[in-house]
């Protein structure tokens, strides 16, 4: 079985939906965003009201997402904070969006998100959540790390192309630590209470 899915994960705000369109224009490759696919499908079971999100039934997506890369006749780009749903054999790479905390949180209010929400997901950023997920369900050569944080959009997605292509080991998972930077700073507690 090929490996056709070219998977872009990362904490809310660190420029998934965009760059992988973008990446998708650039090389022509359809993208499919998990959430919109869940909607569209009715594979939402509730609204977390508390957290202002919605709740998938991920049981069900991945089925139908496999059979979507399976009948793809081209690599698909799939992107959504939790793209570790999708079978291990059906990944080409991972790529996991990282954005430092200030400017995360800074691009989070910038799209209305509640306080609570934005620490929730800063906290998530700091602590690499995406990155965990990844590693516990894909073998480490195929997971990299891309710092959004202050490249334009056409440069990201020169270095995702690059990622992509020649897999260098400067994007290897594991370079990015936002830890020392805010513990120098004394700001880890503002999100984590």
């Amino acid at each position: 079985m090929s490996k056709k899915a070219i998977l872009i994960s990362g904490t809310p705000g660190t420029g998934k939906t965009c760059l992988s369109l973008e990446l998708g224009k650039k090389l022509s490759l359809n993208v499919l965003n998990i959430g919109d696919f869940a909607i569209k499908n009715n594979l939402i079971i509730e609204k977390d009201n508390n957290r202002d999100t919605l709740i998938t039934k991920t049981k069900k997506i991945v089925p139908k997402l496999k059979k979507i890369i399976l009948n793809s006749d081209k690599k698909l780009i799939i992107e959504s904070h939790y793209a570790d749903i999708i079978p291990t054999d059906l990944v080409d790479i991972i790529i996991i969006l990282r954005t430092h905390p200030y400017i995360l949180e800074k691009r989070l209010k910038m799209k209305n998100y509640s306080q609570e929400k934005i620490n929730e997901n800063v906290a998530a950023e700091i602590l690499g959540i995406c990155t965990n997920y990844a590693l516990n369900k894909y073998p480490k050569n195929i997971i990299f790390e891309l710092d959004t944080s202050e490249v334009k959009i056409n440069e990201a997605v020169e270095i995702l192309n690059r990622i992509i292509t020649l897999r260098p080991d400067k994007y290897k998972f594991g370079f990015v630590n936002w830890m020392k930077d805010l513990e120098k700073n004394k700001d880890l507690e503002k999100y984590f209470r």
